[in-house]
């Protein structure tokens, strides 16, 4: 199951990228980054309130949304 939702993202991801907004708020960066460096370290539950937050300050910000999709993912959230 992971590898199809990991395969149908990569397939996506042009699509992705030609929707994503041309300005990114600050904030919101520093919380996907600060979401990100967790979820490198493989700490996805202590990722998604970042990614969480960030989204709530900008639910245009798609690229957040794919960040705290990996992590449910990881965490065997799949609904």
């Amino acid at each position: 199951m992971q590898k199809i939702f990991l395969f149908l993202l990569i397939l996506a991801n042009p699509i992705i990228l030609s929707a994503q907004k041309t300005t990114i708020n600050r904030k919101v960066a520093q919380k996907n980054y600060e979401g990100y460096v967790l979820m490198v370290q493989k700490k996805y539950s202590e990722a998604l309130p970042h990614f969480n937050e960030a989204i709530q300050q900008d639910p245009e910000a798609y690229f957040v949304y794919q960040n705290r999709a990996v992590c449910y993912l990881s965490l065997g959230d799949t609904l």
